[in-house]
C-alpha cells in the first residue's frame, strides 16, 4: 500500500505474522480505539489523535514496541529507489519525519497488518449470539 504524508511517498509493507501477532497482542488492551482506527468508513479521515490516544494507554516499553513494529516494513521514495524508514534498532533514520507523519505511518501499518484480523474479530463479538 502506498501513502503520500507531508509530501513524501511511503510504502507499507506487510509484517511478518510473528511480528503482525506481536502488534495485535500490543494493542489488543486498546481494542476500542484500534476499533475506530480500522472501520472501514474512517479509511478517509485523520486518525492521528487516535493513534495518540491508542499510544497513550500503552505503557512506555509497549508503545516503542508498537511504533517499532509497525515502521519495520515501511519504506520512503528516494529520488532512485526506496529506503527503509528504520534501521535494525527501529530508529527513523530521517530527521524531516515528524510526529504527525510517524504516527499517521502507524496508523496505515495497523491498518494494513492487524486490521481485517480486529474487524473479524471485533465483529463477531457485535453479533448476536445463535439461539441453540
Amino acid at each position: 500500500m502506498n501513502v503520500e504524508c507531508d509530501g513524501k511517498e511511503f510504502q507499507i509493507g506487510n509484517l511478518g505474522l510473528v511480528d503482525a501477532l506481536q502488534l495485535a497482542r500490543k494493542v489488543a488492551n486498546v481494542a476500542p480505539i484500534i476499533d475506530g482506527l480500522v472501520k472501514p468508513e474512517n479509511s478517509g479521515k485523520d486518525r492521528t489523535m487516535l493513534m495518540l490516544l491508542a499510544i497513550a494507554q500503552l505503557s512506555d516499553d509497549a508503545a516503542q514496541d508498537v511504533i517499532r513494529i509497525c515502521t519495520k516494513e515501511i519504506r520512503i521514495k528516494q529520488p532512485e529507489t526506496w529506503a527503509r524508514l528504520t534501521d535494525k534498532n527501529g530508529d527513523v533514520m530521517f530527521d524531516d519525519i515528524t510526529l504527525t507523519t510517524l504516527l499517521t505511518l502507524t496508523v496505515h501499518s495497523i491498518e494494513v497488518n492487524v486490521g481485517p484480523f480486529f474487524r473479524t474479530a471485533l465483529g463477531a463479538l457485535e453479533q448476536p449470539e445463535a439461539n441453540v
